[in-house]
Parts: C-alpha cells; structure tokens; sequence
C-alpha cells in the first residue's frame, strides 16, 4: 500500500508540476486529491515521523505570503501535503533538490539572457521521481 500511495503522489506532482509550468498556479483539485492521499499515509504509517515535515510547507507559505506571492502559495501547500507521505529528511532531501535543478536551470536562463520565473515544482518532479522510483 505504502509504494502505491508514493506512486499517487508522484502523479499529483506531476499534474501539479504541469499546471505550474503551464498556468503558474496549481489546482485545487490537485491538492485535496493528495491531501486524501496522504491522509490515508498517515493512517498507515503514523504521524509522529511526518510532523516536523510539515514545516517546510509551512514556511514555504509563509514566505508566500510575506513575497507577495514569489514563492507560490501553491508550492507551500504542495509540500504540507507531501509531508503526509514523507519525513523530514526526504521533505528535505526533496527541496533541496529542487533548488538545486531550479539553480541549474536559472544559472541556464541567465546565461542565455533570458530573463523569466522557474516554476519551482517543475524543478521538484526529477527528485520527487528519483525518490519514488529508488
């Protein structure tokens, strides 16, 4: 049960990641079908492990809301549910990750003098991959 709900997750990323890149913002139906999800995780695995987790989620939409939106608010909520299915060091693992790919491709843009915004769960997809595929 537990490799097919990392398995949910990673198609809610996906969707979510396509939506960012697409439109910058990400569904709401996204986010309460993976909340589910993760609700059903965490029945499953227990919550202890997945509470200092939620953190980075909540910082991320704190950030959000003292940027003026920067960071998406959708990023933030994206991974407070990913903490129902992940502990903290993957959470962590995972966004730092992400800003590694994210470093990548801006130092890319910046090269290319081409100046726009990077999607963030865009950069998220290959590590939250990597991490359900391992």
């Amino acid at each position: 049960m537990d490799d097919f709900l990392k398995w949910c997750w990673l198609l809610c990323l996906t969707v979510a990641a396509w939506e960012d890149l697409r439109t910058r913002q990400i569904s709401s139906v996204i986010l309460i079908i993976g909340f589910a999800a993760g609700i059903v995780s965490l029945c499953s695995s227990g919550i202890g492990e997945h509470l200092l987790a939620g953190f980075i989620g909540l910082t991320m939409l704190g950030i959000s809301k003292i940027t003026g939106g920067a960071l998406g608010e959708g990023d933030g909520w994206f991974y407070l549910f990913s903490a129902c299915y992940w502990n903290i060091w993957e959470i962590g693992g995972l966004f730092l990750g992400a800003l590694g790919v994210g470093f990548v491709w801006a130092t890319i843009l910046l090269i290319g003098k081409k100046y726009t915004t990077i999607p963030f769960l865009v950069c998220t997809w290959p590590i939250g991959a990597w991490m359900v595929c391992r």
